[in-house]
């Protein structure tokens, strides 16, 4: 199981971009997704946010997978 976590966080390590960083500059941004499984979608997209400026970022979940 761990090693299935830790592909998943390589898989999706730099997946993601911010294309005009003015637009999350200094902002505090909510990341929406529907399942929480790893975490991997949701710390990547924080951790690229933060990167790009963004104040603070916030995860909410519908659900959680297994």
């Amino acid at each position: 199981e761990l090693e299935q976590k830790e592909k998943r966080f390589a898989n999706v390590l730099g997946a993601f971009s911010v294309a005009d960083a003015s637009l999350v500059k200094r902002k505090i941004i909510i990341l929406i997704d529907d399942v929480y499984t790893t975490g991997a979608t949701m710390s990547e997209c924080a951790r690229t946010l933060r990167a790009a400026g963004a104040k603070e970022v916030w995860g909410m979940t519908v659900a959680r997978g297994e």
